[in-house]
């Protein structure tokens, strides 16, 4: 993420970790190890980041911001817990996952628990339109997993399909976050252009994240390459390595794609220096930049702010991160 740009809600972002080691708290130990260890873990915050943004950007000036960034990262910190529980991953973002800490009930738990403190803290502060908007991204966000479960080992998934899946378990999620932000600052003339740069943004964050699967370096990005090649995840990449690569490389790429865990190394490297002959690789950026111009396109009508150059900054730096 680009942290750098976000020193106009440094502050805020200091009370949103505040209402978050808050909410941890459990006369339980084990809920509160749980539910803190997610926290202490960190992340990107840029959801929470893009809340306040746009409700500081569009002049809302109260702290309600910071209590929907709170219920927002809760949210994702809840889906974080269930996945690795889904994917018995081991570590995330280079540190041990609650599941394979605890196990698998008391991460889901956690999670269940996140998510019943987000809601709830959004009733008490009467942010009822906020939680009408999160629940039903949320339930976005469910189809897009399911989405991705079924397709899971579909080597000729279609291009559509997967920015369908990215867009639910994404790209949504953003773009909520930008319109909760407009909702607050009672911009209703400018929530949709709010929601439409976090969709795009949101889209163009996640073919970059799936790009660094093949590219990355695992001692910035925390994760080995080939993570989802091996889970029989079909992303962007490699969708356009078969649309646009020789016959003969394709059905070498068909092959290689559906050895699975037990592809080895060699063959990751086979498998990249493919993507990168057929141009697969620089086409994925190009499209996630497009994306990205197109978020930046949505603040043309803002009214000029740091908050609104850190948007700007955000969207034109985004394709270019390591991790």
């Amino acid at each position: 993420m680009v942290t750098g740009e976000l020193d106009c809600v440094a502050e805020d972002l200091k009370a949103v970790e505040q209402v978050l080691a808050h909410q941890a708290l459990s006369d339980l130990p084990l809920v509160h190890d749980v539910c803190d260890h997610v926290r202490r873990a960190g992340g990107k915050r840029l959801r929470p980041a893009l809340v306040l943004l746009f409700a500081r950007a569009l002049g809302c000036h109260t702290d309600e911001p910071v209590w929907a960034a709170a219920a927002v990262e809760m949210v994702h910190a809840a889906t974080l817990m269930h996945d690795d529980v889904v994917d018995l991953a081991d570590s995330r973002r280079g540190q041990q996952t609650a599941v394979s800490l605890w196990g698998p009930c008391p991460a889901v738990m956690g999670g269940n628990i996140l998510l019943a403190k987000s809601f709830g803290s959004l009733v008490d502060r009467g942010q009822i339109d906020v939680l009408q908007l999160l629940s039903a991204t949320a339930l976005t966000m469910c189809r897009g997993e399911i989405l991705q479960n079924a397709n899971c080992g579909s080597i000729g998934l279609a291009r559509a399909t997967y920015l369908e899946i990215i867009r639910s378990k994404t790209a949504e999620f953003l773009s909520a976050c930008c319109r909760i932000g407009a909702m607050l600052a009672n911009a209703k003339a400018l929530e949709a252009p709010a929601a439409n740069y976090g969709l795009e943004l949101g889209l163009a964050f996640q073919i970059i994240d799936d790009l660094l699967d093949y590219v990355g370096e695992p001692a910035v990005t925390g994760k080995p390459v080939g993570g989802d090649l091996r889970e029989g995840k079909v992303t962007l990449p490699l969708i356009v390595a078969l649309e646009t690569a020789p016959a003969a490389d394709v059905a070498e790429l068909k092959r290689l794609a559906t050895r699975g865990e037990h592809l080895t190394p060699d063959e990751f490297r086979r498998v990249l220096g493919l993507l990168q002959a057929c141009g697969a690789i620089d086409s994925a950026r190009c499209i996630a930049n497009e994306h990205a111009r197109n978020a930046a396109r949505q603040l043309d009508d803002m009214p000029p702010s740091a908050h609104r150059d850190a948007l700007l900054a955000l969207a034109s730096k985004l394709v270019y991160r390591q991790s």
